[in-house]
C-alpha cells in the first residue's frame, strides 16, 4: 500500500506517506494476551496465500529471506516475491493498545505530532523516526 500511495496510485488520497504511522507490536505479546490470530505465507487476498495459526508454522511458512529484502520485486526466478512479501500477521477482531511497543514515522515532525498526541495517554509506546520504512 505504501508503494501505491507513493506512486500516487491511491485514488481519492493525496497526503502522500508522511501522515502514515506504523504500529509495531511483537507475535510474543499478541500471543500473551491469549487472543485468536492467523498469518499468512503471502498477500492474504490473493487465492493461492494460506493461513495459518500454530506459531511453529511461522518460520517455516514465511519466507523470511523475502521479508528481509530491501527489494522484493517478482524475478524470472522467483516469480512469488512480491505475493510473499506481503504476508500478514492478523489479530482476530481487536488487539489492546498496550500491545503496540513502537510507532514508526517517516519525519521528525510527524513524530512529534504522534508524540503530543500520546501525552494523555497512559501507554507510552517509543515513537522513531524510521525512513527506512518508507519508499
Amino acid at each position: 500500500m505504501l508503494y501505491s500511495i507513493h506512486g500516487g496510485f491511491v485514488e481519492g488520497y493525496s497526503e502522500g506517506q508522511d501522515p502514515i504511522v506504523h504500529l509495531e507490536a511483537s507475535v510474543e505479546a499478541v500471543v500473551r494476551t491469549g487472543l485468536a490470530f492467523a498469518f499468512t505465507d503471502g498477500h492474504a487476498e490473493m487465492a493461492v496465500s494460506d493461513c495459518f495459526d500454530d506459531l511453529t508454522e511461522l518460520s517455516e511458512k514465511v519466507d523470511w529471506e523475502v521479508m528481509r529484502s530491501k527489494y522484493w520485486n517478482d524475478t524470472v526466478d522467483q516469480p512469488d516475491r512480491k505475493r510473499k512479501r506481503q504476508a500478514e500477521f492478523l489479530v482476530h477482531h481487536f488487539a489492546p493498545w498496550t500491545l503496540v511497543h513502537r510507532i514508526g514515522v517517516r519525519t521528525v515532525a510527524m513524530r512529534q505530532e504522534v508524540e503530543a498526541m500520546l501525552a494523555v495517554s497512559a501507554h507510552q509506546p517509543n515513537v522513531e523516526v524510521r525512513v527506512d520504512w518508507y519508499y
